[in-house]
C-alpha cells in the first residue's frame, strides 16, 4: 500500500496517482527556437493506461485518451535546464512510461500531462515501483522495507532511495537501531551510488532540522560517514560529508548548536576512538585536521 503525502520529496509519495501509460501513437511538429539555447516541439499523442498503481480513476486499458505534448531540448553552447516532464522521454509508438500525478480537477486524460503529471519516467521503472508498493504494507517499519529491498539493490534508483529519504523520520527519535540499519544498506559498498547519496545526504538534513537531535543519532552518523569513507567506499561524497554535513551537524558552522565530542560519545568511547583511528590513518580526508581537534573536545 503507498501512503499519499502531498508535500514529499518522494515521487512515490507525493502523487495522487501513478499510472502505466503506453502510446499508441505520436505526431510532433518540427524543432523550433524557443528560450535562450532551448528549441520546443509541440504534437498529440494516442495513449492508452495500461496499469493503475497508486489511486482510483475510471478508465479501462483500450481507451485511448488524446493529450497534447510539448517538449524541449538544448540547443545551445551551455547546458541549461529543460523543463517539461515529457522533455526527457524517449515517445514512439509502443513505448511505456510511469507517470506521476497530483491530485487536481478535470478528467482522466489531464493526469497524463502537466500540470498535473509532475514527473514521467520510462515503462521499466514498474517493477521497481511495484516491488516497493508489496513492502509497503501497514505493519511494515522501514528498516525491515530497506531490508528487503537490500536484495534488489542493483536494481534501485533515484525513485528507491527518495523513498527511503523521505521516511527516514519516522525514525527520529524513537528508534536509533532502526536508523541504524537503514544508513547501514546505504554504507554498504555494494548500494547504488545514488540510493547512498540520497539517503545519507537526507539523514543529515533531517538532524540539522531537527536540532538539536539526541547525541546516539548523531554519533551513529558521523562514525557511519567516517567508517565508510576509510574503507575507501563513496569517495565523491567526502569532501561533502567531512567538510560540510559534519562541521554543521555539530556546530562549528553554520549556526546550529555547539556540541562537544565528549557530549556526542558520551558511553560510546570505544566509537569515538574508532573515529579518531580512521582520521588519523586516512591522511587524504579532507578535513580531518579540524574533527580531529573536535574530537578531543
Amino acid at each position: 500500500m503507498l501512503r499519499y503525502y502531498p508535500d514529499s520529496t518522494s515521487e512515490i509519495l507525493r502523487a495522487k496517482y501513478i499510472l502505466l501509460a503506453v502510446v499508441d501513437s505520436v505526431s510532433f511538429g518540427s524543432w523550433a527556437p524557443d528560450e535562450p539555447m532551448l528549441e520546443r516541439r509541440v504534437g498529440t499523442a494516442r495513449v492508452r493506461i495500461d496499469r493503475v498503481l497508486k489511486g482510483e480513476i475510471e478508465t479501462a486499458p483500450d481507451k485511448v485518451f488524446t493529450i497534447r505534448l510539448t517538449t524541449w531540448r538544448n540547443a545551445g553552447p551551455r547546458f541549461v535546464a529543460v523543463p517539461g516532464v515529457w522533455s526527457a522521454c524517449e515517445i514512439s509508438p509502443g513505448a511505456s512510461f510511469v507517470i506521476f500525478s497530483s491530485a487536481c480537477k478535470g478528467d482522466v486524460a489531464a493526469l497524463l500531462t502537466e500540470p498535473c503529471a509532475f514527473a514521467v519516467v520510462p515503462g521499466n521503472a514498474l517493477e521497481e515501483i511495484e516491488r516497493i508498493s508489496q513492502l509497503a504494507t501497514p505493519e511494515t517499519k522501514l528498516p525491515a522495507l530497506v531490508a528487503a529491498l537490500a536484495a534488489h539493490r542493483e536494481k534501485l534508483t533515484l525513485l528507491s532511495a527518495r523513498y527511503v529519504a523521505a521516511r527516514i523520520r519516522e525514525l527520529l527519535f524513537s528508534d536509533a537501531a532502526g536508523f541504524h540499519n537503514v544508513l547501514s544498506e546505504a554504507e554498504n559498498p555494494a548500494a547504488q551510488t545514488v540510493f547512498r547519496r540520497i539517503v545519507i545526504s537526507e539523514a543529515y538534513d533531517d538532524l540539522m532540522m531537527l536540532d538539536p537531535a539526541p547525541a546516539v543519532f548523531i554519533a551513529r552518523l558521523i562514525w557511519g560517514g567516517v567508517r565508510m569513507l576509510g574503507a575507501g567506499t563513496a569517495p565523491e561524497m567526502a569532501s561533502r560529508v567531512l567538510e560540510t554535513y559534519v562541521p554543521n551537524l555539530i556546530g562549528l558552522e553554520g549556526g546550529l548548536s555547539q556540541k562537544t565530542a565528549a557530549s556526542i560519545f558520551e558511553g560510546s568511547l570505544k566509537v569515538r576512538e574508532e573515529v579518531q583511528t580512521i582520521l588519523r590513518s586516512r591522511t587524504g580526508l579532507p578535513g580531518r585536521e579540524r574533527l580531529l581537534a573536535w574530537l578531543e573536545t
